[in-house]
């Protein structure tokens, strides 16, 4: 938050320390009807990431399954399989890390979270 000499805010900034405009946060609502199917896919997977990284294994698994429906890749699928792995469903994880080694057998992240849930 920047201010000038009498303390005043900049203008365009929140009380709050937020310095997004409305203009900014109406902007970074993501209109999915215009995204391409990579654009969707990426968006998704990076919420999966989010909630994954959060501990929220089941809204991971919703978004991962959003990022596979829009476009699946190895990527996807490895980082749902391990969603899957933490919630010890390891047939759907040994699934996923298998679609995955059908997209991209050089991926070897596919290979890694299929060994993990096997031996789990």
């Amino acid at each position: 938050m920047s201010t000038d000499q009498d303390g005043k805010m900049a203008e365009g900034e929140k009380a709050n320390g937020d310095s997004k405009t409305d203009e900014q946060e109406q902007a970074s609502v993501v209109d999915e009807s215009e995204m391409s199917p990579e654009e969707k896919s990426l968006h998704y997977k990076q919420l999966g990431n989010d909630a994954l990284m959060a501990g929220h294994y089941n809204d991971a698994v919703g978004h991962y399954t959003d990022a596979v429906d829009a476009m699946g890749n190895a990527p996807v699928f490895c980082n749902r399989a391990l969603a899957y792995i933490k919630l010890e469903n390891y047939g759907l994880a040994i699934a996923d890390a298998e679609a995955a080694i059908e997209i991209d057998a050089t991926f070897a992240k596919s290979y890694y979270r299929k060994g993990t849930a096997y031996f789990a």
